[in-house]
């Protein structure tokens, strides 16, 4: 699955969310999952990752 960061760079005003998106990721790959990640402004961001059984 390719990967795509949808998050602007951390700072006081984004939240951090491109950290979270970077733990997330290397949970997921370490895994063998996906994962996917969606926001709109104002809004939190929702991370959604499926592992394969």
């Amino acid at each position: 699955m390719p990967t795509r960061c949808c998050s602007p760079p951390h700072n006081s005003q984004t939240g951090g969310y491109l950290i979270i998106l970077s733990v997330a990721k290397v949970i997921v790959q370490v895994n063998n999952g996906k994962y996917q990640a969606a926001t709109e402004d104002g809004h939190p961001m929702t991370i959604t990752a499926a592992f394969l059984a």
